[in-house]
């Protein structure tokens, strides 16, 4: 009786395993059929019912033939001297109460051979049930390992897509600030080309109209240092067949050789430029620039303009005399003088040379 009981514990083990603990489809869900069959809890099952029958075949092979046989012979062959003579009728036997003791004895239960059947079947039961138990808590806990690896990895992955996410949320941004950046620039590049349209200097009615809307008045042309500069030129050219001219565009005196994009380059950094005052020949071609630097000269960029003159008018053969506040007559008649002996000493040996 233990160990038929022992063969059931193992099979409810097996069944509790297989209901409580079902195969997870999760890992392969591609190919359910061979998932199923290499699976570990599958395999428990199945090992569960295997010692389940064979605990079932030793309990059904422990009452041998041979025991059956010597109980027979013990309970219906008796003795001669216990039998009772057949040719010697006598009066039937007084029943003998039934005890308790005497079914034990009579029972095949109580057999010294059953009993070590039924220990050695309740030994093996419990082997059986160790053994699943054993293999079940170490599939149980494969399965525990690989689920929590499982999901590490699915944390990871959703941490990798997060973070990707944060980047592309990033970079949209930025891509949408660019967006208004170039949309701004683009609309204040168009609002200034059409300012600049509309206010085109190359445009007559423009210039028309910047004319009427300002205020005009004359000026003086020369201050008092320059015309005292100016006076000291006319005494030079006195006598000399030179003439002297004020404020003279650089442009009028001074032409750029050639076509080409230089030569147009050239001419418009030093046209709108002018010199205070201009010595020319009898021809009217010019000799001498005089530049005068008074106190209010030096603002902005005046000394950038200046390298600008003295560079043009060098490459065009035109002297250059600067004066000063503090010059008196007879210095500014002298600069000119040297002046003028050093550019006629040029035209001389360049017409030499030629």
């Amino acid at each position: 009786m233990m160990g038929y009981r022992a063969c059931q514990a193992s099979v409810r083990e097996g069944i509790h395993t297989w209901r409580v603990f079902p195969p997870p489809t999760r890992f392969d869900t591609s190919n359910t059929a061979a998932a199923s069959a290499t699976d570990p809890w599958t395999l428990t099952g199945k090992r569960s019912l295997v010692w389940a029958l064979l605990l079932l075949v030793l309990l059904a092979s422990t009452t041998t033939p041979v025991d059956a046989k010597r109980h027979h012979h013990r309970t219906s062959h008796r003795p001669a001297h216990h039998q009772v003579a057949r040719s010697h009728p006598a009066s039937p036997p007084t029943p003998a109460p039934v005890t308790a003791s005497a079914l034990t004895s009579t029972s095949k239960w109580a057999s010294p051979t059953f009993l070590k059947g039924g220990f050695a079947v309740a030994f093996l039961a419990f082997i059986g049930a160790g053994a699943g138990w054993f293999h079940s808590h170490r599939d149980r806990r494969r399965l525990q390992t690989a689920d929590r690896q499982w999901r590490q990895r699915v944390n990871q992955i959703q941490s990798e897509l997060a973070a990707e996410h944060g980047e592309k949320a990033q970079l949209r941004a930025q891509l949408v600030a660019a967006q208004n950046v170039l949309a701004t620039s683009k609309a204040d590049a168009d609002r200034k080309r059409e300012w600049a349209q509309a206010n085109s200097l190359k445009d007559t009615d423009n210039q028309f109209r910047f004319i009427e809307a300002a205020s005009l008045r004359r000026k003086r042309l020369l201050n008092r240092p320059e015309e005292r500069t100016f006076n000291a030129c006319l005494t030079f050219v006195k006598g000399r067949r030179l003439k002297a001219c004020p404020q003279v565009s650089m442009g009028e005196i001074i032409r750029s050789i050639g076509e080409n994009r230089d030569a147009t380059n050239a001419f418009s950094s030093f046209n709108s430029k002018r010199v205070d005052m201009l010595i020319c020949d009898g021809d009217w071609y010019p000799l001498i620039a005089v530049e005068h630097q008074g106190a209010g000269h030096n603002q902005g960029n005046a000394e950038e303009r200046d390298r600008i003159k003295r560079l043009a008018l060098e490459r065009a053969g035109i002297g250059l005399v600067e004066t000063y506040d503090d010059d008196d007559r007879a210095a500014i008649l002298t600069a000119l003088e040297e002046e003028l002996v050093r550019i006629r000493g040029g035209y001389a040996r360049h017409a030499a040379r030629a």
